[in-house]
């Protein structure tokens, strides 16, 4: 039985909403910076909490912008060995230079004594990455780190729309800036596109000019920053604005998915549920397992995705240090992250998202008892 990874959620009457949408975009014949693009800036400022959202082409340009209002020329950012390489790949963008941290094993997300360990008098700022829609835990507790010591604490949001730390407190809130993701995987999704949000009166004007090439006041002849074409379009805003009518019930459908999961996953004494997960403030955007003995999760992820037809991933493997272009550089020895590479060979992910039914879910746990069984097996036989 196929059973892919993500799957993006469009209801039909969400779809025949859009369509009406984007007649009116064309029919309008303004195409950037217009009315969808302000209304999904606005209901987003709203859900975060924020005085501004910013619209953009993509997560990673929120985050380099971010980082580029920071002036990173010369100095270093903290960032975790465990996320995307687009995190990492914007402090490169933005002039800096990345400093890999160690991960937390129980949320596969920045270690902050390590960044505590790893800072210099060159660290400029950091990158808190929260994962799989588990905010990180001492979110609050590394921003006020930061104002302490001076650094600025950028929050990568990409998986946690809809999350909260517990205390009705949203990721992107607090630090400078909150970079989140509208890729076709994400919670909500525009196909392509992201939002910057944040309190900074100047940041939100930073982003306004460098999202339209680096104009003044929205005047083509007074170019001040080297600025791009990162502007998300009206057709994508639209897209934008009928997915936030149904994030939470986005949310309730996956949280329902993950307690049909943590109910068959009873009988499967050989692997742990992250505690985070149980929290009723994650989003469930990604759903991975972590195993009590020792086991092959790569040959684990093969013959789930080859036997079972059942799309297993990693959240991440291999992460950036181990990536050809970081390996290729000459400055980021793998063995340095024990802690990083002992968590990532102990967990895989599970297929997660709203459409999943019940019975998809007995197929995957059924399934993945008898890859663990295989892969058990073949190593008592070798």
């Amino acid at each position: 039985m196929k059973t892919v990874s993500a799957w993006p959620y469009f209801p039909k009457e969400t779809i025949n909403k859009i369509l009406i949408h984007i007649k009116e975009v064309l029919s309008s014949r303004r195409l950037i910076m217009g009315p969808k693009a302000e209304e999904l800036e606005r209901v987003f400022a709203e859900r975060i909490g924020v005085s501004h959202a910013i619209s953009l082409n993509s997560g990673t340009t929120a985050l380099e912008v971010a980082l580029r209002f920071l002036n990173l020329k010369g100095t270093e950012v903290l960032v975790p060995t465990n996320t995307f390489v687009a995190t990492a790949n914007a402090v490169i963008y933005a002039g800096g230079k990345p400093v890999f941290v160690e991960i937390e094993p129980k949320t596969l997300s920045i270690s902050f004594e390590d960044m505590e360990r790893k800072t210099t008098s060159r660290t400029r700022a950091a990158i808190v990455v929260h994962l799989g829609g588990i905010v990180v835990p001492k979110l609050l507790e590394i921003i006020r780190w930061g104002k302490r010591k001076g650094i600025t604490i950028i929050e990568d949001c990409a998986h946690t729309l809809g999350s909260s730390n517990g205390q009705d407190h949203q990721p992107g809130k607090s630090s400078l800036a909150g970079a989140f993701s509208f890729w076709p995987t994400k919670i909500l999704t525009t196909g392509t596109g992201g939002m910057l949000t944040t309190n900074s009166h100047r940041l939100a004007e930073y982003a306004k000019s460098l999202r339209y090439h680096g104009l003044v006041h929205g005047n083509l002849r007074k170019i001040k920053y080297f600025g791009n074409d990162w502007c998300l379009n009206e057709i994508l805003a639209s897209v934008g604005i009928e997915q936030f009518k149904i994030l939470n019930q986005n949310l309730k459908r996956r949280r329902q998915v993950f307690e049909w999961y943590a109910q068959a996953l009873n009988s499967v004494d050989t692997i742990q549920i992250p505690i985070a997960f149980k929290h009723s403030n994650t989003n469930h955007y990604k759903f991975w397992v972590t195993f009590k003995k020792p086991i092959d999760v790569f040959s684990l992820h093969q013959i789930m995705n080859k036997r079972f037809q059942i799309q297993t991933e990693f959240l991440y493997w291999p992460p950036v240090p181990l990536m050809p272009l970081y390996k290729g550089m000459g400055q980021y020895d793998w063995k340095r992250y024990p802690m990083s590479n002992k968590a990532l060979r102990n967990h895989l992910c599970l297929p997660m998202h709203p459409i999943m039914s019940r019975r998809k879910v007995d197929y995957v746990v059924r399934s993945l008892k008898n890859a663990i069984g295989q892969v058990l097996y073949d190593k008592e036989k070798a």
